[in-house]
């Protein structure tokens, strides 16, 4: 790395930042001990989290996230919590550094796309690059893996530890594949994964290589308020930089509803993009000079370890407040595309949306954003082609019949191409979609004319609010929706913009 992000001081490097807790799960699995992913930009406060269930959907994600900052400006710094090497002398035997090393388990793992993978006989033959017993061990299969010991070896010519081990509190050796705290499974199956998406990115791997700071923009770092995230990277067309993590090296705050995988890498996403903003990161790449040959050739490093007193203070502290002087405008984002980006992603990253298929989720965000409540996300009941049916519904212009003239007006807004009614005709019900967003009573009219014969909509969207007949009209639906498709919110709760935003969902899903 130049001198040139040292001498700015506040020079920020990068623009947005992906930590990934990794799994060598052999099954598709979501939830705790599965690959999470926090993306954090800058000038954000809460990452966006992700919970893919496979190793192929998540390396698929990662290079989208990635293409996707990067048409943006913004460069990106990936964190992976697993070795992005081992220890002196294993590479010897795959040309002698890290890039055999990467190729060799790219070409040799099996990794399927449900997770099927073969990582403890491929560890056995990696066993049989050296003389005598190998350095892996911890076979964790029911049968016998020739080469392959279920419990440690004598010590072999191979390190245990590498040297950021060795500095790294409650690290374990890289050669254990199974049992509490083993990483051997997740470095194969990560390094496999990363070696596909560095030759797809031109990613650069810190600190195997150094990542030049010449090109960022120095009038925006020396703004006093942090860099836009657009920058230009002289040679490297914001290629992406890959680091290590090691995420037990700080405490962090829980979420609510979420394991300790995700609140990590969520955590280490705010900590990080805060130690960019006041040039700390960028101090701690260039630290690559310092670090020995042998991490630098094939050991690698990992990202933080020494600074765990600052990360931990930039995780802790409450998110900063531009002081007065910059005026109102100033302190807040006043662009309405970045307001509704920033806060989708703010949604997606509060809100529990596992239970949600796709165009659900789309549903769901929209309702939130036009509440302000994430829990609202707890208290939806709906049938499971609600959301596809209505959009279906949309995209054939059928008509939307509405309770009252604030949801008709919320809706023609959103979506122009809408054909929007005030009332409800229960003879032109067949195949419309039904938005009530004020009176339970039309809700509970609705009802005794589908009872009655009525022809079924495409969709029911119920959100009557008030604190007689909206709860009970709601439930009513939900207990009994008469062959219809529908979406509710349980309780007194709703409104006319949750029922205008669940027809917007529909008519355009996210888009603007």
């Amino acid at each position: 790395m130049s001198r040139t992000g040292a001498r700015a001081g506040t020079m920020q490097v990068f623009g947005a930042y992906l930590m990934v807790d990794w799994s060598a799960a052999a099954q598709p699995r979501t939830g705790p001990d599965s690959i999470w992913i926090a993306r954090l930009r800058a000038g954000e406060v809460r990452p966006e989290l992700e919970n893919p269930a496979t190793r192929a959907e998540a390396t698929d994600r990662i290079l989208a996230m990635i293409a996707e900052e990067r048409r943006a400006g913004r460069r990106v710094l990936a964190g992976f919590d697993f070795a992005l090497g081992y220890p002196e002398g294993f590479a010897a035997p795959f040309g002698g550094d890290w890039r055999g090393v990467w190729s060799a388990i790219a070409a040799g793992l099996t990794d399927g796309p449900a997770n099927a993978n073969d990582r403890f006989d491929f560890a056995a033959r990696l066993n049989g690059a050296f003389e005598g017993d190998g350095p892996f061990w911890g076979n964790g299969l029911k049968r016998d893996v020739d080469g392959l010991p279920r419990t440690r070896p004598k010590p072999g010519p191979l390190p245990r530890l590498r040297h950021a081990e060795a500095r790294a509190t409650g690290s374990q050796e890289v050669w254990k594949l199974n049992g509490i705290g083993s990483v051997g499974g997740q470095t194969l199956t990560g390094i496999a994964a990363l070696e596909r998406i560095r030759l797809e990115t031109g990613a650069l791997v810190w600190p195997f290589e150094e990542v030049p700071a010449d090109g960022l923009s120095e009038a925006a770092g020396a703004s006093g308020g942090g860099i836009s995230g657009k920058m230009n990277v002289a040679g490297e067309d914001l290629a992406p930089v890959f680091v290590e993590i090691y995420p037990s090296m700080v405490k962090v705050p829980a979420l609510t509803g979420r394991p300790l995988d995700a609140a990590q890498v969520a955590a280490l996403a705010r900590g990080f993009s805060r130690l960019d903003l006041e040039g700390r990161l960028a101090r701690m790449l260039e630290e690559r000079a310092e670090l020995p040959q042998k991490a630098l050739r094939e050991e690698a490093s990992i990202l933080g370890l020494g600074h765990e007193t600052a990360l931990q203070t930039a995780i802790d502290r409450p998110a900063p407040i531009p002081g007065p002087a910059e005026g109102v405008a100033g302190r807040f984002d006043t662009d309405p595309a970045t307001i509704r980006a920033k806060s989708f992603s703010a949604i997606r990253s509060e809100a529990r949306l596992d239970r949600f298929g796709a165009d659900m989720q789309a549903v769901v965000v929209r309702l939130i954003e036009a509440c302000g409540m994430a829990e609202v996300a707890d208290r939806l009941a709906f049938s499971g082609g609600a959301a596809t049916r209505g959009r279906a519904a949309m995209t054939d212009l059928a008509p939307v019949f509405c309770d009252c003239e604030m949801v008709a007006a919320g809706i023609s807004a959103g979506v122009a191409t809408a054909r929007v009614r005030t009332g409800i005709a229960p003879d032109r019900l067949g195949g419309a979609v039904v938005a009530i967003g004020s009176d339970p009573v039309a809700l509970f009219k609705l009802l005794e004319s589908l009872d009655a014969g009525a022809p079924r909509p495409a969709v029911i969207l119920a959100f009557p609010a008030g604190f007689v007949g909206a709860a009970e009209s709601k439930a009513e639906l939900a207990a009994r929706p008469r062959g219809c498709n529908f979406i509710t919110l349980r309780g007194r709760r709703g409104g006319a913009a949750m029922a205008a935003a669940a027809v917007i969902a529909m008519g355009r899903g996210l888009d603007g």
